[in-house]
């Protein structure tokens, strides 16, 4: 008790004299009040990283280029109004020279939009800048003071260093002086008990036999809760899932028809022996060209023939295929599409309107420059941007140029006219677009077309995202024809359709010329009972 005191009044001592202010058990003023001015630092050079970086990155920007998180309303108002006073100027110098009148006084309106803009834009930098500065200086005030504050730490540490050798000193003294109460506490306890009286009545006794378990029964058990919990698992399982599984996913529980169920790819390089590449290329965005009597090319005729009749009176001349979001084989299905189209003797034209991520040059193999971009903002003609390819009757027009605004180049007044002339030049046009939800340009394009086509990716899209794709599409009255289950397995017995596959591996088989019948079996494939358009197309 004597030690303890002791230690304890040498510790107050040596605090009063250095004058060391505690914080807690462990940490004194000076070092809490570094820790606080760091971590200020910290933020501050962490803010003006951001506020330096911004500003790099808008020197020298036009309204154009500059990021969106920095438009104002005001921007974003002129840009749209600039938007169309350009396309419109370009839209009337088909009409008329620049020197008209007219065009003059819309140049120079475009032009006093333009130095607008770029007001507002040096504006925007300027604000940018200051508050770089601000930051700049906020950092170099905190980092004099985290200076200052590390020398008196520096000059404290010694002291700190005795006043924590003195406090360990006060530590061990308070415990063994807790560790002697406790022990004299607990003799006095046990002198003041008694001496207990138990005694043992009857011995335990060993068993003579060892125990022996029901095996019979504990396989049983075992068995049916095994079955029990294996089935609850399924059914779970299946719960969770909500993923399309098959065409009667969506009629039944979302109300959209269905066109087409498309085969997975490794139907047909199952059966060819193949890995899903041909010369390097992928096979099946060509399939319908390539291999004629194949189960994907089939499935797509009866695509075809969904589409020919999907509406009263003639079939829709112009036909968008979109999705619920990316990699639901939107080109695949669109190229095949144009090409059993054009199997039928018309002509058909194939527009990539996907102006983000292009992909019909590629397996076409047609320059992606000049194409729908290109025309839109008035730098080709019509005519240059219709390519041929190595499929007959078809034509396709790239994307061409990717431009910074897709969606304003395809709300634009002159691509409803594109579209509306195509359909008079061609039997049918077929426009491959972006994912419905993300990005507006297909929910525009769909109320210029005659039809508009949904296509889901087998036991992989969710039905709530099939479901805001189609809501979406008909809150703007578009004229939806149904939907496509697209890369799905026919093979499991699961679908209704295996037996659809099954019937055409037989007709395949011996169909094969290496089996005697090819000719034959060729000819009664090559005819078709749907309806021909008419010849030529334009």
């Amino acid at each position: 008790m004597q030690s303890l005191e002791v230690s304890e009044a040498k510790l107050q001592a040596f605090a009063r004299e250095k004058g060391i202010l505690t914080i807690g058990e462990k940490k004194d003023a000076v070092t809490a009040k570094l820790a606080e001015l760091s971590e200020a630092l910290a933020k501050a050079q962490s803010q003006r990283s951001g506020k330096e970086s911004l500003y790099r990155q808008v020197q020298g920007l036009g309204f154009e280029s500059i990021p969106v998180g920095l438009e104002t309303t005001l921007i974003s108002s002129l840009k749209a109004e600039y938007y169309k006073a350009e396309n419109e100027y370009q839209r009337l110098s088909e009409t008329y020279k620049p020197d008209y009148p007219k065009m003059v006084r819309m140049r120079e309106g475009i032009n006093q939009l333009k130095k607008r803009l770029d007001t507002e834009i040096r504006r925007v930098v300027h604000a940018i800048k200051e508050e770089h500065e601000e930051a700049v200086n906020k950092e170099k005030l905190l980092q004099a003071a985290v200076n200052e504050q590390n020398r008196l730490v520096v000059k404290l540490n010694p002291d700190i260093v005795q006043y924590d050798i003195l406090k360990r000193d006060v530590d061990t003294n308070r415990q063994i002086y807790a560790s002697i109460l406790e022990r004299h506490k607990q003799t006095g306890i046990s002198q003041g008990l008694v001496t207990s009286n138990v005694k043992v009545v009857d011995r335990a006794e060993s068993p003579t036999v060892p125990f022996s378990q029901n095996k019979t029964r504990n396989v049983l058990v075992g068995i049916i809760m095994g079955l029990t919990v294996g089935i609850g698992l399924a059914f779970f399982f299946d719960y969770l899932d909500n993923t399309v599984k098959s065409p009667e996913d969506l009629e039944r529980r979302l109300k959209i028809p269905t066109l087409a169920l498309i085969p997975t790819f490794a139907v047909l390089a199952s059966r060819k022996g193949e890995n899903g590449s041909r010369n390097g290329r992928s096979v099946f965005e060509l399939v319908s060209h390539e291999d004629l009597r194949s189960v994907v090319t089939e499935a797509f005729r009866s695509l075809r023939t969904s589409i020919l009749f999907s509406s009263p009176g003639s079939p829709p001349k112009s036909i968008l295929l979109t999705s619920a979001r990316p990699s639901e084989g939107k080109t695949g299905v669109a190229i095949n599409t144009a090409i059993t189209l054009s199997q039928l003797g018309g002509a058909v034209l194939l527009i990539d309107a996907d102006m983000r991520r292009p992909a019909c040059h590629k397996f076409l193999q047609v320059p992606l420059k000049p194409g729908l971009s290109d025309y839109l903002t008035g730098h080709a003609d019509l005519d240059a941007i219709i390519k041929r390819n190595g499929v007959p009757n078809l034509s396709c027009i790239p994307a061409g140029t990717i431009p910074v605004n897709p969606a304003e180049l395809l709300a634009s007044p002159i691509m409803k006219e594109t579209v509306d002339l195509l359909s008079q030049r061609f039997d049918y046009v077929i426009v491959d677009s972006t994912p419905v939800l993300g990005v507006a340009d297909a929910l525009i394009l769909s109320t210029y077309v005659k039809g508009v086509v949904l296509i889901v990716h087998g036991e992989v899209t969710p039905r709530d995202l099939v479901q805001r794709a189609f809501k979406s599409l008909i809150e703007l009255n578009a004229p939806v024809l149904g939907s496509i289950v697209n890369n799905v397995d026919v093979r499991r017995s699961k679908y209704a359709y295996y037996a659809y596959y099954k019937y055409y591996q037989y007709y395949h088989m011996y169909s094969d010329p290496s089996h005697g019948d090819g000719a034959e079996a060729q000819s009664h494939h090559a005819a078709d009972d749907l309806p021909v358009p008419r010849e030529g197309g334009r």
